[in-house]
C-alpha cells in the first residue's frame, strides 16, 4: 500500500475544519463546526492543556490538500477547533466562551504551524482513521489501557523525583519545611522538560536515583539558583514549554560555570569528591558566528546591502554576549533572502524551504534534509519569540551557532541564484 506523504509543517490559517467528521452530522460552515465541538467534545480544557503542556508531540494532523494554498482536515478536529480559538477568540460561539478563551490565550506561545500528513484523498486516509477511532478491532487498533496499567504507568510517580530535590534542598539548608510547602508541583513541572534537566546534569528516570554529570561547583550553583527562584516563585506550576526551556538556557548560560561533565553520580554523593573521568580538554565555546566567505560573496553578487550588511553584523557580534539580538538579526536575514528568492508573503520561510524546494537546492532525501529543516524551524520560533513575547527570548548561544552552521550550505545556494536584478 502507497504511504502517504512524509511529515510536513503547515501553517493553521491554510487548514480548515472538517465539515463532514464523524464527530458530528455534516455542518454547512466551519463556525458551525467550531459551536458543535466546543458544545460537545471539551474545547477549552484541552486548549487549557495546550497552553500547559504543548501539542502532544506523539499525535501528528492529517490533511487532504485542497489547492495550492489550502488543505481540509480530516484528523485532529478538537486540536485545531482549540488552537484556532487561542489565536482568534472572537470566534468562539458565545460571548462567556470568547472570554475563556481570550483568558487562557494570555499564557500561550503560539502556534502558527501544525505537523501533517498530507493524503490524497478520504479513501486513502479512511484505514488510519479506523485504526485510531475505531477501537482495539481485535488487535488492529488502539487498546487503552486497563485500570492497573494506568496505575502502573501513574505510580511511576512522577513527583518522587521533585519529593527528592526539595529533600536535598532542605537538607542542605537551602528551603524548611515551612517554605518548600506547595512547591512540590512546581519543581515537578521543570523536572518533566528535559532541557532544564539537562542544564543541572539530571537523570531522573530512577526516582530511587536520581543522578548528575555537572561539577560539584556547577551543580551547586545551578540548584542554589533554582531553589531560590522555586521558593521565591521565580518560576511556577503555570509556567509553558518556553518559558521552562528559557529558563533553563539562562541557567546554562551563568558566568562561573566550569562546563564540565562527568560520569553520573547521584546527586546524594554533591561534595564528596566522586566526581572523576571529567572529558578534557573542554571544547573551545564559540564567541563569533563563523564568516563563510562563499556566502559573503555570494550576497556580493546580489547587490543587496540591506543582506550584506545583516551578515556583517551577524558574524561580527559577539554570540555569546547578544544571542537575542543576532537571533533576531538572522529571523530578519532569511526572511530577506526567501523573500528574494521567491518567497509568498503568505509562507513562512520555515515552510519555504519544503522537502521539494531542497531537493532544489540539491540536499538528498533524508536525515539531513530533516536536520536542516529543523534548524530553520528552530530559527524561525525563536525569532518570533524573541520579537513579542515580553520576557522570553533565544539566549543558546552554541544551539544558535550550530544551527547557523547547518543551514549554511543552503543560504549560500540560495544566495548563489538571486541576480542582481532581483535584488
Amino acid at each position: 500500500m502507497e504511504l502517504a506523504s512524509e511529515l510536513q509543517f503547515i501553517e493553521i490559517e491554510r487548514v480548515f475544519l472538517d465539515q463532514e467528521n464523524p464527530r458530528h452530522i455534516p455542518f454547512k460552515s466551519e463556525d458551525e463546526v467550531i459551536e458543535y465541538l466546543c458544545s460537545s467534545e471539551d474545547i477549552l480544557a484541552l486548549a487549557k492543556d495546550i497552553v500547559a503542556n504543548g501539542l502532544n508531540p506523539l499525535e501528528k494532523f492529517g490533511l487532504i490538500s485542497e489547492g495550492e494554498n489550502s488543505f481540509l482536515l480530516v484528523e485532529g478536529n478538537r486540536r485545531l477547533c482549540a488552537l484556532k480559538l487561542l489565536y482568534d477568540s472572537d470566534r468562539a460561539p458565545n460571548a462567556k466562551l470568547r472570554r475563556a478563551f481570550e483568558s487562557v490565550s494570555e499564557e500561550w506561545s503560539p502556534i502558527l504551524e501544525i505537523p501533517a500528513v498530507i493524503f490524497d484523498s478520504r479513501a486513502e486516509v479512511k484505514l488510519w482513521l479506523e485504526r485510531i477511532h475505531a477501537g482495539y478491532a481485535g488487535g488492529r487498533g488502539r487498546r487503552q489501557w486497563n485500570a492497573e496499567q494506568k496505575a502502573r504507568h501513574t505510580g511511576y510517580d512522577k513527583n518522587r523525583a521533585a519529593q527528592t530535590v526539595l529533600d536535598l534542598a532542605e537538607r542542605n539548608g537551602l528551603v524548611t519545611r515551612e517554605s518548600r510547602r506547595g512547591r512540590l508541583s512546581t519543581v515537578q513541572r521543570y523536572l518533566s522538560n528535559p532541557i532544564f534537566r539537562n542544564s543541572l546534569g539530571l537523570e531522573t528516570s530512577d526516582p530511587n536515583n536520581i543522578t548528575t554529570t555537572l561539577s560539584d561547583s556547577d551543580f551547586q550553583i545551578l540548584f542554589e539558583r533554582f531553589v531560590k527562584d522555586v521558593v521565591s516563585k521565580q518560576v511556577h506550576t503555570r509556567d509553558n514549554k518556553d518559558v521552562i526551556e528559557t529558563y533553563a538556557n539562562m541557567l546554562s548560560s551563568t558566568e562561573g560555570l566550569t562546563g564540565d561533565r562527568y560520569p553520573p553520580r547521584n546527586i546524594e554523593q554533591q561534595g564528596q569528591g566522586q566526581e572523576t573521568g571529567a572529558v578534557k580538554p573542554r571544547p573551545p565555546k564559540v564567541s563569533k558566528l563563523r564568516h563563510s566567505r562563499e556566502l559573503g560573496v555570494a550576497l556580493e553578487q546580489t547587490g543587496n546591502f540591506k543582506l550584506q550588511k545583516l551578515y556583517y553584523s551577524l558574524h561580527t557580534l559577539h554570540l555569546v554576549n547578544h544571542t537575542p539580538l543576532l537571533t533576531v538579526g538572522a529571523w530578519v536575514f532569511v526572511e530577506t533572502l526567501t523573500a528574494l528568492a521567491g518567497r509568498n508573503d503568505n509562507v513562512s520561510f520555515a515552510s519555504f524551504f519544503s522537502n521539494q524546494k531542497l531537493q532544489e537546492l540539491g540536499v538528498d532525501r533524508g536525515q539531513r534534509r530533516k536536520t536542516i529543516q529543523q534548524a530553520i524551524r528552530r530559527l524561525m520560533e525563536n525569532g518570533n519569540t524573541t520579537k513579542h513575547d515580553q520576557s522570553s527570548a533565544a539566549f543558546n548561544a552554541e544551539m544558535f551557532a550550530n544551527d547557523w552552521e547547518t543551514m549554511e550550505g543552503i543560504l549560500i545556494k540560495l544566495a548563489s541564484g538571486i541576480s542582481p536584478r532581483q535584488a
